[in-house]
């Protein structure tokens, strides 16, 4: 067996064992979310439904490749403009309910 090719088997190792794990925390946290009430399992139950329809649906690579573009730019403004605005905006709400 050629050296390259050993590389290789390595290679797709490292990759399926970085990929199972990122399964398994999504599954933990899954597991979670149905431990704590109805309405949030109801919810987890339906996004998973939608990412499996979602990641069925789309076949070309184009499309796979705008797909993650819009996921990208929705988690960079959920990050950085989302979080920032919801914490400033509890600051804001703890501060007025104090008065």
């Amino acid at each position: 067996m050629p050296f390259v090719e050993r590389l290789e088997y390595i290679g797709i190792f490292k990759l399926s064992l970085d990929y199972s794990s990122e399964y398994l925390f999504s599954d933990l946290d899954f597991k979670q979310v149905n431990k704590t009430n109805n309405q949030s399992q109801t919810t987890a139950c339906f996004i998973a439904i939608l990412c499996l329809i979602i990641s069925v649906t789309f076949q070309a690579r184009e499309e796979i490749k705008l797909l993650d573009e819009y996921i990208s730019k929705a988690g960079f403004w959920f990050t950085y403009v989302y979080i920032p605005l919801l914490f400033t905006s509890v600051l804001i709400a703890k501060k007025v309910k104090g008065k």
